[in-house]
């Protein structure tokens, strides 16, 4: 039996694209929806971009027939434009002049459909739940949880003959294995490019540090590298200076001067020679939108707080990568900005799920203890 889902604009204003992901069920949009993608599609940014392409999808469904009556989708489901029920009743709670109210109202029409409320809205969520109606996020975007999420990185054993042979050829991924709590040994499940630490299983002190190629574990390349004279203090900055084989506005302080000591003796040199960097456009900032449209080449792009991405957003920017070009994600899950983004929805863990085993990606979650800013920061990490 076909279902009848209502959305929301907000599912439309992140994924344009959402109208056509449901299958060969009912898509019904209130009539409410479309005035706020009209008032959002002179918008800056991806909100007005997205509201566009929602428009423009509907025009062309409107160029085929009666979007009251419902115009039939490619995927074989319809879709239809609900007028905004003005004659539903809701409780006196929820004021009929918020557009979430009719929205909800449309749901309480349709209520003989059981139909199912798609926002991205926790509030709405809840209201609804209220009203006993169905409803859900779009899942369409989101990565599967999983009960040891993937961190780019492995710890486990290999045999003490295969450990000293690590650095002149490798360990093959089928002698690496892991142990349970009955001490009965088992092979892990490895990905290309996931870094590993080695442990000889009969000195549990020795250790290797390596990353999955092809079927083998091969010892870092830029292990021994010290670019702008950074030297890596822990494995998980290893695995990062391999993944990146050269170290933010942060750090450019670092990579101008490694002396820790001197470094901040003249503080307005340093600045200067910070805005000397941007000012020959060897660095260049900008924002998110201005990479739309275009092909970067023989670039090394890096995208900082990449947690507050919409997955749209992030394949748009590892699409536009062009011969030569690296990009590098850098965010945190548990620092999300965006009202309607989480940690399954949001454009990094989207890239991280997908590009998963790769063999053109490496992925890394630091550790807390490797974070190296200070005493106070790594406290607060295991506090906070």
């Amino acid at each position: 039996m076909a279902k009848t889902y209502v959305l929301d604009t907000n599912v439309l204003i992140q994924a344009p694209y959402a109208m056509q992901c449901f299958e060969d069920n009912h898509v019904v949009i209130p009539l409410v929806v479309v005035e706020e993608l009209d008032g959002l599609k002179k918008a800056d940014g991806e909100r007005g971009f997205n509201a566009r392409q929602a428009i423009r999808f509907l025009e062309r469904l409107r160029l085929r027939g009666n979007l009251l009556d419902g115009v039939p989708l490619d995927n074989g489901g319809t879709l239809r434009i609900e007028i905004n029920c003005v004659h539903e009743a809701l409780p006196d709670s929820l004021p009929d002049d918020q557009a979430d109210n009719r929205i909800l109202k449309v749901c309480r029409h349709l209520q003989q459909c059981q139909p199912i409320l798609v926002t991205k809205d926790l509030v709405l969520r809840l209201k609804a739940q209220v009203l006993n109606i169905e409803a859900q996020d779009f899942s369409r975007e989101q990565v599967l949880p999983e009960k040891n999420a993937y961190a780019g990185r492995l710890t486990c054993y290999v045999p003490e003959a295969a450990f000293n042979d690590f650095l002149t050829q490798g360990v093959a991924v089928s002698q690496l294995y892991l142990t349970d709590r009955d001490g009965r040994s088992y092979a892990p499940e490895v990905q290309e490019n996931e870094f590993v630490i080695l442990q000889a299983d009969a000195s549990l002190r020795k250790t290797h540090l390596g990353r999955v190629h092809q079927g083998r574990v091969l010892p870092l390349t830029y292990s021994r590298v010290t670019p702008y004279g950074i030297k890596p203090h822990n494995a998980g900055q290893y695995f990062m200076q391999e993944a990146l084989m050269r170290p933010i506005i942060d750090n450019l302080e670092q990579l101008i001067d490694s002396n820790k000591d001197e470094r901040y003796d003249n503080e307005r040199e340093l600045a200067e020679k910070i805005e000397e960097i941007f000012d020959r456009q060897l660095i260049q900032t900008e924002a998110l939108n201005f990479v739309r449209g275009r092909s970067l080449e023989k670039t090394y792009l890096i995208i900082d707080e990449a947690q507050n991405m919409t997955p749209n957003q992030v394949k748009g920017i590892i699409t536009r990568a062009g011969k030569g070009t690296k990009i590098i994600l850098v965010g945190d899950p548990n620092q999300i900005d965006k009202p309607f983004l989480d940690e399954r929805t949001n454009g990094l863990t989207y890239a991280a799920g997908k590009m998963k085993g790769s063999p053109l990606c490496y992925q890394l979650t630091m550790m807390a203890d490797e974070c190296e800013r200070s005493p106070l920061t790594l406290d607060a990490i295991q506090r906070l």
